[in-house]
């Protein structure tokens, strides 16, 4: 198939920092965090902080998704991830995800299905440029945890949720932007589902022009290894160019 926009996106060198940082907490080494007991989630109903430091001019949310479907391949400047492999499809090109991205790229697969005669309930993952509504100028942390509040409203509208063990974990290891990780458990009691709650793990980057990117995972608590292992290695492909 071909891809949407760039053929191809060159690899970067890796920002060792960044790729420690976000492998800690959705990595393989999820074990103590983020992806296993504490990890990373997937939602309903889905179509298929350190020292203060000054905050970068506003900028206009210009910046797109670059984005090559057969290599599965995205970037947002100097930030690049391999999104999800197979059992994941992935869209053909980069949409909106009003209000939260101003383009995105999301690759999904079912976890529980039909569910309900006409619902399924998914693992996602995605890479995205943050909306200016949602750029909290003087801090990183805020900016995290709007995001994180806007995609939990996203993909669980018009069900009654409940937010646990939410924690914010400051990374400063990018060379050429600032790392910040929200997680959560976001629970519910959806008649038919075993799922009790999805795990939702955001990193917001601010990078070096001042664009806000973020990479994301939610998925049900009872997903299969095999789903996890996937995310798990899609997650240990984040990185951020020097």
């Amino acid at each position: 198939m071909a891809a949407a926009g760039p053929a191809s996106i060159s690899d970067p060198q890796p920002n060792i920092g960044v790729r420690a940082a976000v492998g800690m907490v959705v990595g393989t080494a999820l074990l103590a965090l983020v992806v296993v007991g504490a990890v990373v989630s997937a939602s309903g109903h889905r179509l298929a902080s350190g020292p203060p430091v000054a905050p970068p001019a506003p900028v206009a949310a210009t910046a797109e998704v670059q984005w090559a479907l057969e290599s599965r391949k995205a970037a947002v400047g100097e930030l690049s991830a391999t999104l999800p492999s197979r059992p994941f499809t992935c869209g053909t090109q980069p949409r909106a995800m009003p209000p939260t991205l101003s383009s995105a790229i999301t690759c999904s697969t079912i976890v529980h299905g039909d569910y309900t005669e006409t619902s399924d309930w998914s693992a996602v993952s995605g890479i995205g440029v943050v909306t200016d509504d949602l750029v909290d100028q003087t801090s990183l942390l805020g900016t995290g945890q709007l995001v994180f509040n806007a995609l939990r409203s996203y993909y669980f509208p018009n069900t009654t949720t409940t937010t646990k063990e939410r924690k914010a974990l400051p990374s400063n290891a990018a060379a050429t932007g600032k790392s910040m990780i929200v997680t959560g458990n976001v629970g519910y009691s959806i008649k038919g589902l075993s799922s009790t709650y999805d795990r939702l793990v955001v990193v917001v980057f601010q990078l070096a022009d001042g664009t806000h990117a973020a990479w994301f995972v939610v998925r049900p608590n009872d997903t299969p290894r095999a789903i996890l292992d996937v995310l798990n290695a899609a997650a240990d492909t984040v990185t951020v160019r020097h």
